[in-house]
């Protein structure tokens, strides 16, 4: 559900977009040229790892996201001192 709020359905396609172009770039400077299917299998690695970090980003923010909602809902609990 954090997820659909995040990174909504544009920005998911424009990342994937960006990764694209990222690995065009990296076989280009590699000399690889022609098929797809080499250009996919030589940008593997640096597309899972960046796969890996969005998706660590994402656990991270959810945790954090759970906390501070815990930590809100417990200070609500709090009587306050009247004077």
């Amino acid at each position: 559900m954090v997820r659909f709020w995040v990174m909504p359905k544009e920005g998911v396609s424009q990342s994937d977009i960006a990764a694209v172009n990222v690995a065009r770039m990296e076989a280009s400077v590699k000399g690889v040229g022609g098929s797809q299917q080499k250009l996919k299998k030589s940008s593997a690695p640096f597309l899972e790892k960046l796969k890996d970090t969005q998706k660590k980003q994402l656990e991270y923010l959810t945790i954090i996201a759970m906390l501070l909602g815990a930590i809100s809902l417990g200070y609500s609990f709090i009587k306050k001192r009247e004077e």
